[in-house]
């Protein structure tokens, strides 16, 4: 009996010394004036909140801004900002790369602007791999049907390879729009292109930098059906996103029909970092948000669950922009204020939470 009871002490003293773990773990801030981020990203040491034309860079783990450039504009070096696309930046080893509406800048790691190059207008989400780039075009019209399609294009931006397309949740000629949108996305990492299917089910599609498929990626995830309660709720969301209060949600219901599915998408986001990916899905448990962990090669490691993610609005789940990102074992996500007047970043290590 001794030894089971002193078991217990033990077991209770772990617990406690886990729990404290994970209240340390945890981080938060207020990134002051930075009111309606467009994406945030982590790159090492470093992270990189997008505002309309401005990129702040905030020093890790401490979370202090360290500098912010860009400005709105048409003028070299400078960039568009709409309400309906959202710009989005990847840190390269030596410079910033930056997608805008009509065309990719380059900046120094000083902020400074070095030179840019006009690209495709409609294609979103433009993002270097090897020597080619990939990118979301986002209207590609046949027989009344709109698609979206994730290209492969080359340095001067002319059409290497179409790698996917599906319907789009967004049909201009139908004068539909899905709720909720189940968007064809993707995620560049060390020079492989994963495409997730979700229209297919849990699938992700692997692509070297060249456009080759590597591999397919698929996984069986319960699909939870949308009835009246969750078209509610999805409704509800829809009256909040930013693009549809900018255009008025009821000029919006006089000119397009919602529509809803039979379930919810199989997979809704898709993460890759230290060498595993961070396949978000519909599944929600006591209103957290889950994710399911696998190696590059699809193997399952595990599921965590991550309480307060925020809704993606629409246009930028259409574009593959998301208010989270994760590194080196941690996820940072961008909260919002009852007045949406304040941003709050919140550091958790995910590694506890399996």
């Amino acid at each position: 009996m001794k030894n089971f009871s002193m078991k217990r002490k033990i077991f209770f003293l772990i617990l406690i010394l886990t729990t404290t773990s994970l209240i340390k773990a945890t981080q938060e801030t207020v990134l002051e004036n930075i009111y309606a981020p467009g994406m945030i990203k982590v790159n090492g040491e470093e992270m990189i909140v997008l505002e309309g034309a401005t990129i702040y860079i905030f020093s890790l783990p401490d979370l202090q801004q360290k500098m912010s450039f860009g400005q709105k504009g048409e003028g070299p070096g400078e960039m568009m900002s709409f309400p309906f696309f959202f710009n989005t930046v990847v840190a390269l080893p030596n410079e910033y790369f930056v997608d805008s509406q009509d065309k990719v800048l380059y900046f120094s790691k000083d902020g400074t602007f070095i030179r840019e190059q006009r690209k495709p207008i409609g294609v979103a989400n433009i993002t270097p791999v090897g020597k080619n780039f990939v990118g979301s075009k986002l209207a590609v019209i046949e027989d009344k049907t709109q698609y979206q399609a994730v290209v492969l294009y080359d340095d001067k931006f002319e059409i290497v390879k179409e790698l996917a397309r599906e319907v789009s949740p967004a049909q201009s000629v139908k004068m539909t729009t899905e709720l909720p949108p189940d968007a064809l996305n993707f995620a560049v990492y060390k020079e492989n292109i994963f495409v997730e299917k979700s229209r297919e089910g849990f699938l992700i599609e692997v692509y070297n930098s060249g456009g080759e498929l590597i591999r397919k990626i698929r996984s069986e995830i319960k699909r939870k059906s949308i009835g009246g309660k969750e078209k509610k709720k999805l409704l509800e969301n829809f009256k909040k996103d930013p693009s549809v209060k900018a255009a008025g949600f009821d000029n919006i219901i006089r000119q397009t029909k919602l529509i809803y599915p039979d379930s919810l998408p199989a997979i809704t986001g898709l993460e890759i970092a230290d060498n595993k990916l961070y396949v978000k899905t519909s599944q929600r448990y006591a209103d957290q948000s889950d994710f399911l962990v696998l190696d590059l090669e699809g193997n399952q490691l595990g599921h965590i669950q991550m309480p307060g993610l925020t809704e993606t609005p629409l246009v930028a789940h259409l574009l593959n922009v998301k208010y989270y990102t994760i590194s080196q074992g941690k996820i940072y996500y961008l909260t919002f204020g009852e007045k949406e007047t304040k941003l709050i970043v919140k550091s958790i290590n995910i590694e506890t939470r399996f």
